[in-house]
């Protein structure tokens, strides 16, 4: 996959998941949190039974601690606590739909066909949260294979981590190009909070990456980040930090203004392929 068509997909990448996210608040819904969760837990319950790839089980026990836990916290909201539950809401129900599908309900749609991401759930080091990442294996996936890494960052969306998980359930159609060269992992900033802060999600990225490598190999030699708007942001910070680390970077409307200019890490770009 060449880097225009890598810088390609990752605007892809972002404009649906920013894009579908705001098509499921334009939903109504009379359900409840509650009761929408309840359908998931039950659906999710049905898929655990009896042996399948611990793979795809750790995505199915993701999915049902990251609802549980943002439905519990609903329940602590401040004064937008009725926008927040429309939000919310509409995340689920795009979950509960993406479980019903028969593509969702087969562990080769995520580890052999490489047609959906799968949802990856962890402990944060820096504070014990649960976060979030997605991860795309490419078609025909030997765990024993060592792939490029292209790592992308979202920009500014919704606060909700549910938003990220919601974006994997989008509707499946054959024309969609299949991934058949590289593992691709999108880590969840937590939302629109300043990443670089103390306990921010800059640590997120490179946990992301090393929870990656208890399952999967990646070829050191390939690894590739991108990002758009404020993860375009954090990729210049990234990058002029750890130069040697990437084989290049793509940043969309990105700025490298987070980068103090005292700390001459300018000349770090002159020999990294950008775009």
């Amino acid at each position: 996959m060449s880097w225009n068509r890598l810088a390609l997909a990752s605007v892809v990448v972002f404009v649906l998941a920013t894009g579908g996210a705001t098509e499921l608040l334009a939903e109504s819904t009379a359900e409840s949190p509650d009761s929408v969760l309840n359908h998931i837990r039950s659906h999710v319950q049905q898929l655990l039974v009896g042996s399948g790839p611990e793979l795809y089980r750790r995505h199915l026990e993701s999915i049902l601690a990251l609802c549980e836990e943002s439905v519990l916290k609903l329940k602590f909201a401040g004064p937008d606590r009725e926008a927040q539950t429309k939000e919310l809401t509409g995340y689920l129900k795009a979950i509960e739909s993406g479980l019903n599908t028969d593509d969702a309900q087969k562990a080769e749609t995520y580890l052999v066909q490489g047609r959906r991401s799968l949802n990856i759930a962890r402990l944060s080091r820096s504070d014990d949260s649960l976060q979030l990442y997605t991860v795309s294996l490419p078609a025909h996936w030997q765990p024993q294979k060592a792939y490029p890494l292209y790592v992308q960052l979202h920009g500014r969306w919704s606060d909700l981590p549910l938003a990220l998980v919601a974006s994997t359930f989008g509707p499946q159609t054959d024309a969609r190009e299949s991934n058949n060269e590289a593992i691709v992992v999108v880590p969840s900033l937590r939302g629109n909070g300043k990443w670089r802060d103390e306990n921010g999600s800059e640590p997120d990225v490179w946990e992301a990456i090393d929870d990656l490598k208890t399952f999967a190999k990646i070829d050191p030699d390939r690894l590739y980040i991108s990002g758009h708007s404020w993860g375009g942001d954090d990729v210049w910070s990234i990058v002029l930090r750890t130069p040697d680390l990437w084989a290049a970077a793509g940043i969309m409307a990105g700025s490298a203004a987070g980068v103090p200019s005292e700390l001459k890490l300018v000349a770090n770009a002159q020999n990294e392929p950008t775009s």
